[in-house]
C-alpha cells in the first residue's frame, strides 16, 4: 500500500504557513511527514537533537511522540534538518480537526535541556 507524504518546510522563526493537511481516521501508519527545519530559510543542522511530534487533539489530549515506542520517527539527513515521522493510532483517538500541532527539538546539555520548536 503506497503512503502519502506530506513535504513540509518548517522554519524556526514562525514565518511558514503551513498548509491545512487531511487525514482521515484510521490511516494511521501510511502518512509521513517529511519535514525539513529551517532557520530564516537556511537548513539547521540537528545532529544531537531530539526530535518530537506533539499535538493537541480535538479531546484537549497532549500527545508527544519521539518515535521511542513505534520507532516511527526517523532522522533522515541531520545536518539538512531532514526528519520523517509516520503518524500513529494515538493521534486519531478522538473525531475533530487538530489544530496546534509542530515538531520539537530537544537536546540535555550542561544540566539543562534545551529545547526550540517550528
Amino acid at each position: 500500500m503506497p503512503n502519502k507524504v506530506f513535504n513540509l518546510k518548517l522554519d524556526l522563526n514562525g514565518q511558514v504557513v503551513v498548509p491545512r493537511m487531511q487525514i482521515r481516521r484510521n490511516d494511521y501508519e501510511t502518512n509521513i511527514f517529511a519535514v525539513q527545519v529551517l532557520q530564516n530559510g537556511v537548513p539547521v543542522n540537528i545532529t544531537g537533537w531530539t526530535p518530537i511530534f506533539e499535538c493537541l487533539t480535538p479531546a484537549r489530549k497532549f500527545i508527544r511522540d519521539d518515535g521511542s515506542e513505534n520507532g516511527n520517527m526517523n532522522i533522515i539527513n541531520a545536518t539538512e534538518g531532514k526528519i520523517e515521522y509516520t503518524v500513529t493510532d494515538k493521534i486519531f483517538a478522538s473525531l475533530g480537526d487538530i489544530d496546534v500541532a509542530y515538531f520539537a527539538f530537544e537536546k540535555f546539555e550542561n544540566g539543562r535541556t534545551k529545547r526550540v520548536s517550528t
